[in-house]
């Protein structure tokens, strides 16, 4: 794959280019996936899609398997390996280290901030170029593009899809889990404004660990997603006092829009249980979970990928070649 000259020159020489498998016919979508602690782009997109048989079924559909940069796991002692961020949380995860530690934010974040900046600039590439087929798009090809990943690589994509400025297509979270889930899950029983409020907030957080700009209403863009949003949030603002209150910040909330395919196997349940209940209760995100303890790995499936192949088709609108669940 040749890298343009944009994309070159935001990926460092540790970050090697993406395992790319181009759609079988006209290009309508990209689906970018990261893989979990460990492995690599090639090795996961190859058992992915052997797996799944996703590029023959989603024909316009642009495969991105990107590798993350050798690192050094501080917290679960392994050395080096290929990992988003340092985290002792993943599929493969030290029982020795609780979730969320006091001592593990120090170590995630740096990775956090150069795999999202990463990510991001593979997005922006991917939806100028959908902005450039001519297919009919509500913010610059953005939400033509899906995003999402394994384990960590599913924790490192969510991250970076709440500090983005825009609604995407959709994400797929296997086995994810939140990063800082503690400061960004929503107290039980918080409506109405004050949960906007900390809604807002805890993007606000998000972009903070990221190191980008606060939310900024003023300087948001108002596309024509952003309308669709605020008929979404018209029956959550209904009780509200000041209504006026959402809609100034319907712009900072477009990519709470994008819609969330959580699938969670046989894995640590303290982790990745509250995964799609704190993307509903403190994003308001539509999420479709699928849950089965019998998963012990999303590449060796066939079929629970029925249900992502049914999330492509209805909720990220991507054509499907043949039907299925019949």
């Amino acid at each position: 794959m040749t890298r343009s000259p944009k994309i070159a020159a935001a990926m460092p020489q540790t970050w090697s280019a993406p395992f790319v498998i181009a759609p079988k016919t006209e290009h309508t979508h990209t689906i970018i996936l990261l893989h979990d602690v460990g492995n690599k782009g090639a090795r996961f997109g190859k058992k992915f899609l052997r797996s799944s048989e996703l590029h023959k079924l989603l024909p316009t559909v642009k495969f991105v398997f990107p590798s993350a940069k050798d690192s050094h796991a501080t917290l679960t002692k392994r050395g080096v390996t290929m990992q988003w961020f340092d985290s002792a949380v993943s599929v493969q995860a030290s029982a020795d280290i609780p979730p969320d530690s006091e001592f593990q934010p120090k170590f995630q974040i740096e990775g956090l901030r150069e795999s999202s900046a990463f990510l991001r600039t593979l997005v922006d590439e991917e939806a100028l170029v959908l902005k450039d087929t001519g297919k009919r798009t509500k913010n610059g090809g953005y939400d033509r593009v899906v995003i999402g990943g394994l384990g960590q690589g599913a924790a490192a994509a969510i991250f970076c899809l709440l500090g983005s400025d825009h609604r995407l297509g959709g994400f797929i979270g296997l086995d994810g889990w939140l990063p800082f889930h503690q400061d960004l899950t929503i107290p039980a029983g918080m409506q109405g404004e004050r949960a906007l409020m900390f809604r807002l907030d805890a993007l606000d957080t998000v972009r903070y660990i990221l190191n980008l700009e606060p939310l900024d209403p003023s300087s948001a863009v108002w596309s024509a997603d952003v309308n669709d949003f605020v008929l979404g949030l018209k029956r959550e603002a209904a009780d509200m006092r000041n209504f006026e209150l959402a809609l100034t910040w319907a712009p900072c909330l477009s990519p709470l829009r994008t819609p969330v395919f959580s699938g969670r196997g046989k894995v640590d349940q303290r982790v990745f249980v509250d995964f799609p209940w704190t993307l509903e209760r403190t994003f308001a995100m539509d999420v479709t979970p699928v849950e089965n303890d019998d998963i012990d790995d999303w590449c060796r499936l066939t079929d629970e990928y029925e249900y992502l192949l049914d999330f492509m088709e209805w909720d990220v609108l991507i054509p499907c070649r043949i039907p299925h669940n019949v």
